[in-house]
């Protein structure tokens, strides 16, 4: 079972974010590196919009993940030299 340990060190996680929230709140996003595929950079430009109600649900992500032509993508890039293979693989982070 996990339980919480107390600790009065600050948490990395905090400290990040608090580093970070003022940029994203303020619009920056990192640049999606050229070598990601055309329908992964078009998500991750949605699930990164400024206005929290232009996003994608989960849902809709998920379906855009699952078409047809991202997976063919996906599969593509796997392959390629500094692709997602090259890459180590793939992370994502939700704020």
């Amino acid at each position: 079972m996990f339980a919480p340990q107390k600790t009065n060190k600050p948490s990395l996680l905090l400290f990040f974010s608090d580093a970070i929230s003022p940029q994203v709140s303020q619009g920056f996003r990192r640049e999606v590196s050229k070598t990601v595929p055309p329908t992964i950079r078009a998500l991750i430009s949605d699930c990164w919009a400024q206005d929290p109600g232009a996003r994608p649900t989960a849902q809709q992500a998920l379906e855009r993940l699952s078409s047809d032509e991202t997976r063919e993508e996906i599969a593509l890039w796997s392959r390629v030299p500094g692709g997602i293979a090259a890459q180590g693989g793939c992370a994502c982070s939700v704020m």
